[in-house]
């Protein structure tokens, strides 16, 4: 048995990837008519923080007690924290090879700051701060590897800016480094499993998508077509450098869709009078704790690619107003008030709604008390207020025509891989699609499956 490569690409969209841009992804595509392939349901949520630490642990959110980029910090009003890996203690699929004498090579994978020791190399990804200390294992392998290539680039910053050229740039940028960097990695070191992530696919998402759907005079109606194309060339330079015996997976946390609109979770809970100002707001204004009645509010909110609400219950918060035995109750009422919003075009609005204490037993950490999918992810949160009304068209974070979708890619192609079309895979199962790769136990309470 070869070694294992997993390439990693942040939202890379399937209708995208394996349909209407086919034709400028030979590569990827070659490999699906070759291999197993398909699509992969994401978490719940289905975004990049929690979404990689799952499919590489094996383990859901609530398990890992992550539940966003940030989580509250229970007993506090205006505190809040970054998740990092430290956030859980479960192994990481290079943790479990590790311990068994396979040696990894892990590159910008969202959620592994601060560096853990392995067998191997590791330069973390996604939410590792500016100063940089401890992103990488060893130590100075991050040093190293700056004097080749350059300061390390993370992620794209300002991608809701609306500066197009900047953002397209500066994604290019950053795929074609971690091509460079991963593809040197792969020909030049030993390593029997490896691994990067691309954010740079997610920030075109959010910042090209409606460009792609808009006229054919728009300037950058097709950088999203060619940044496709890119990904599929940096696709065959990662190809060149495994060897016949590898055996390669493609695969993206999420996909992405149109933001048909978005609900400003705040201000619902204002009109509902459920969330008392001290003071009307400005339009469009951030909401901070400080803004805010406590004596005279039962909930707020956090907006993202989901609404996240927070019960005022007493003897848990400062300024509790809600009975601990009551908090079923006033969901199960907050809920039959959500369900009469209507979308922009006045239909009644679809959500599927998540009450982690109550749905996911054993969850860990500090998840919101209510979670709320809009419109199949098509509508996101806003956390600001002061509009007339909750349903509003745009984001409030800035130029972002695109929504996180529930389905990721996933192909995978080597010499023992047979072809077909999967059907109901997740990303959990590729935990244990490893694990059975490399002939490692399988943990009983993983819910995925191995693909095969």
């Amino acid at each position: 048995m070869g070694r294992l490569c997993i390439v990693g690409l942040d939202c890379l969209t399937p209708q995208l990837a394996f349909e209407q841009f086919a034709h400028l992804m030979p590569t990827l595509n070659s490999l699906r008519h070759q291999g197993l392939w398909g699509t992969l349901e994401s978490s719940v949520p289905p975004i990049t923080v929690p979404a990689w630490a799952c499919m590489t642990t094996g383990y859901p959110p609530q398990r890992l007690g992550i539940y966003g980029f940030r989580d509250r910090i229970v007993g506090s009003y205006n505190e809040k924290q970054f998740a990092n890996c430290l956030t859980h203690f479960e192994p990481y699929l290079w943790d479990r090879l590790s311990d068994k004498g396979y040696e990894s090579r892990i590159l910008s994978v969202p959620l592994t700051w601060p560096a853990r020791p392995l067998k191997g190399k590791i330069i973390t990804g996604f939410l590792t701060p500016d100063d940089r200390e401890y992103a990488s294992y060893p130590r100075e392998c991050l040093e190293d590897l700056e004097k080749l290539w350059g300061p390390l680039q993370f992620d794209v910053d300002g991608f809701r800016s609306g500066n197009h050229a900047e953002i397209v740039e500066s994604c290019i940028a950053l795929s074609n480094q971690q091509t460079q960097i991963f593809a040197s990695w792969l020909k030049n070191e030993p390593w029997d499993f490896a691994m990067r992530v691309d954010m740079g696919p997610d920030r075109m998402h959010h910042a090209l998508w409606g460009a792609m759907n808009g006229p054919q005079t728009h300037p950058f109606k097709n950088a999203m077509a060619d940044y496709y194309a890119l990904i599929d060339r940096q696709l065959k330079q990662v190809l060149e450098a495994l060897g016949p015996d590898d055996t390669i997976m493609i695969v993206s946390d999420h996909g992405a869709q149109t933001m048909q609109g978005a609900v400003a979770i705040n201000q619902w809970l204002i009109n509902e009078g459920l969330l008392v100002l001290k003071q009307k707001p400005q339009k469009g204004q951030s909401l901070h704790p400080h803004d805010i009645d406590w004596e005279q509010t039962q909930a707020w909110g956090a907006g993202g690619y989901v609404g996240r609400v927070y019960l005022n219950v007493k003897d848990r918060e400062p300024q509790g107003t809600i009975e601990p035995d009551q908090a079923d109750a006033f969901i199960q009422d907050l809920l039959e008030k959500f369900s009469k919003l209507q979308t922009l075009e006045q239909q009644s609005i679809q959500f599927q709604s998540y009450v982690p204490k109550r749905d996911w037993p054993g969850a860990q950490g500090h998840p919101p008390d209510l979670i709320l999918d809009i419109e199949d992810y098509g509508y996101r949160a806003l956390g600001t207020i002061g509009y007339a009304s909750a349903i509003q068209k745009e984001n409030d974070l800035g130029e972002d025509g695109a929504n996180h979708a529930r389905h990721g890619l996933f192909v995978m192609h080597g010499p023992h891989t047979r072809h077909a079309q999967l059907e109901n895979a997740s990303l959990y199962d590729v935990a244990p699609t490893v694990c059975k790769y490399f002939n490692l136990e399988i943990p009983e309470d993983w819910s995925g499956k191995v693909l095969r």
